[in-house]
């Protein structure tokens, strides 16, 4: 039996093969700076390392208490930095979306356009749409991101509670 729903985890492991990939292959139009320096930088590495531990961590719990196996997480792309001992997301982080059924409220993530389209949209989309799920990305950036939030902190969505306690069905 699958379990109802899939877990989004950030997963910066994951967007820095496609940084790595997108350096290879540019931006189409010669800009290619910002992306080196990223995978030229060692803190950025450290603390992307450091955050995809704890996510696995996380992940092998969620695994574990929920019956869960690799192919019902969907990994989504995401890059953080440490301040203080916390996980910055270094862009809005698209995992902090508001679902509405089979509506999806992503935040816009403003990633490198690759013929003519956001390449991290366009990863996510890959990933969700075969779900049957539709993407709508949100310019959440100055109203929230900044504030250290996404689409999701600013939502009131009222939702028809469940006709059973959900936290004790075993998967």
């Amino acid at each position: 039996t699958r379990v109802c729903f899939l877990p989004g985890v950030t997963h910066p492991a994951q967007q820095h093969l496609l940084i790595n990939f997108i350096s290879h292959v540019g931006l189409g139009d010669g800009r290619r700076g910002t992306i080196d320096e990223i995978l030229t930088n060692k803190k950025y590495h450290r603390d992307n390392n450091y955050v995809q531990g704890c996510i696995d961590w996380n992940r092998s719990i969620l695994k574990r208490k929920l019956g869960l196996g690799e192919r019902d997480i969907i990994d989504v792309p995401q890059l953080f930095m440490l301040r203080e001992s916390k996980a910055t997301a270094l862009f809005p982080n698209m995992v902090n979306m508001l679902v509405l059924g089979k509506c999806l409220g992503i935040p816009k993530p403003f990633g490198p356009i690759i013929d003519g389209q956001c390449c991290l949209e366009a990863e996510v989309r890959s990933l969700l749409e075969p779900l049957g799920l539709t993407c709508t990305f949100i310019d959440d950036f100055f109203f929230y991101h900044r504030n250290f939030g996404e689409i999701h902190c600013g939502t009131n969505v009222l939702r028809r509670p469940f006709s059973f306690h959900w936290w004790n069905i075993v998967p």
